[in-house]
C-alpha cells in the first residue's frame, strides 16, 4: 500500500490508512509500503527554482524506477524519490497517471485514496472514500471538475475500487458510471481507543457536555448545530473539536479545542453526555462510530452513510430542520433512560465493524484478483 498518508495523522484518511496497513501485517509478513522522502519527515520549504525544475520534471516523466529498501523500523519499503509530489503535479499538468516500474514483476497495491499513480503490470486497487465533490460540490472546498478528472482517469485504469459504505458505493456508481461488478465496500474497522480517564477542565464534567468533532467544511453544518443549540435551552456546555475558534462562545456555553491526539480526544468523547454530528454529507462517519465504539450516545443524520453506520443505536435527525436539532439536544440532556439505551445499542452495532471482518472481505478480495490476474496470464 502506500505510505504518504500513514505519516500524517489526525484525518479519518489517515485513520484507514492505518487500519489497512494492520490488516495487511495480519495478511502477510512484510507486506510493502510505497515511500518517498515525504513519507517520513516535513516537507522543507521549496525554492522557486526547485518548483520550476519539479514542474518540468513532471511534464518530461512518464515512469519512475522503485527500489526495495529495508526500513528504520525494518519495514519492507518500495522507495521511489517525490513520486507523490511528482504524480500530483503532472496529472495537473496533463491529466495523466504516473507510472511505477517495481523490481518485481507481479504483486498487488491497494492505494488508501485515490492517487494518479499506479505500478506497473501490478494489480491497482484504490479506495474511493467518497465522491461528495461530486455529489455536493457546494459542501466541500475541493475543486469538484478536477476531482471528476482524477476519478475518471482512476477508474479507466483501476483493476478494482474499493470503497467504505453501500451509500459510497452507491454514489460512485451513479455520479461515475462506474461497473458495480468493479467496486466492493469493504467498511471501515472501528474499535474502541484506549484513553485515560480525564480530569476534565472546567466547565466539563462527565456525562454533562455534548461534544462535536470535526473540520470546518460547510457538509459538518456546524452553524446549524450551533444555532440549534442556542434553541435548545439545555444548560450543557458543547464543546467543539476543530478549527472552530471563530464561533466559541463561553457566556453561550459553546466551547471550542483544537484537534486533539487520538488518545485524549477519546477520552473526551467517551466522557461526554453524546456526541452531536448532524453532518449534511460523508462517506463514513468515523467520529459516530468511533463515539459508539466508545459506549457514548449519538445525535446524527437521518440520510446517507451516517444513517447506514448508525443504524438504529443512534438518534437520527433531519441535519437541516433546526428545530428538530433543537428538541433532540433538549432530549438528550434530559432523558437518562435514552441516553444509558443508546450508549448500550452504540456498542452492539460496532460489532459490524470489526476489524476480522475487514480484514477477511479484504483477504477474500485480494484473493479472488489474484486469481483472475492468473488466469489472464496463463
Amino acid at each position: 500500500m502506500d505510505g504518504r498518508i500513514i505519516a500524517q495523522p489526525g484525518s479519518g484518511i489517515a485513520t484507514y490508512a492505518a487500519t489497512l496497513r494492520r490488516a495487511h501485517l495480519q495478511m502477510a509478513p512484510t507486506p510493502l509500503l510505497l515511500k518517498d522522502d515525504s513519507c517520513d519527515r516535513e516537507s522543507p520549504p521549496v525554492s522557486g527554482k526547485e518548483r520550476a525544475m519539479r514542474w518540468l520534471s513532471a511534464l518530461t516523466t512518464s515512469s519512475i524506477q522503485a527500489n526495495l529498501e529495508t526500513g528504520s523500523k525494518k519495514e519492507a519499503i518500495l522507495y521511489a524519490q517525490d513520486i507523490f509530489r511528482l504524480a500530483r503535479v503532472r496529472f495537473r499538468q496533463s491529466g495523466k497517471m504516473l507510472n511505477i516500474n517495481a523490481p518485481c514483476p507481479h504483486g498487488l497495491i491497494h492505494w488508501s485514496l485515490p492517487v494518479p499513480i499506479r505500478i506497473a503490470n501490478w494489480i491497482n486497487i484504490y479506495t474511493i472514500h467518497d465522491v461528495i465533490p461530486l455529489s455536493h460540490p457546494h459542501l466541500t472546498p475541493m475543486n469538484s471538475a478536477r476531482h471528476r478528472l482524477l476519478l475518471n482517469k482512476i477508474l479507466e485504469t483501476a483493476d478494482h475500487i474499493v470503497t467504505v459504505t453501500t451509500h459510497a458505493e452507491h454514489s460512485i456508481i451513479e455520479n461515475l458510471n462506474f461497473s458495480p461488478k468493479l467496486i466492493t465496500n469493504c467498511g471501515i474497522p472501528v474499535e474502541p481507543i484506549g484513553f485515560d480517564i480525564l480530569a476534565l477542565p472546567k466547565p466539563f464534567y462527565r456525562d454533562k457536555y455534548f461534544i462535536f468533532v470535526g473540520s470546518s467544511e460547510p457538509r459538518k453544518n456546524v452553524t446549524a448545530l450551533i444555532t440549534a443549540y442556542k434553541r435548545s435551552g439545555t444548560s450543557l456546555p458543547l464543546l467543539l473539536i476543530g478549527p472552530h475558534e471563530s464561533h466559541a462562545d463561553p457566556a453561550a456555553g459553546i466551547w471550542n479545542l483544537p484537534q486533539q491526539p487520538a488518545d485524549l480526544l477519546a477520552a473526551f468523547i467517551a466522557q461526554a453526555r453524546a456526541l452531536v454530528f448532524p453532518s449534511l454529507a460523508e462517506g463514513f462517519g468515523l467520529p459516530v462510530a468511533e463515539a459508539m465504539a466508545l459506549g457514548t450516545a449519538v445525535l446524527t443524520s437521518n440520510e446517507g452513510a451516517l444513517a447506514e453506520v448508525a443504524g438504529d443505536a443512534a438518534l437520527l435527525i433531519d441535519p437541516r430542520d433546526i428545530g428538530t436539532i433543537a428538541q433532540s439536544l433538549a432530549m438528550l440532556a434530559n432523558d437518562d433512560a435514552l441516553v444509558r439505551s443508546m450508549e448500550q445499542r452504540g456498542r452492539l452495532r460496532t460489532a459490524d465493524f470489526s476489524a476480522d471482518k475487514f480484514t477477511k472481505k479484504l483477504s477474500e478480495l485480494y484473493g479472488a484478483l489474484f486469481s483472475r490476474s492468473t488466469m489472464e496470464h496463463a
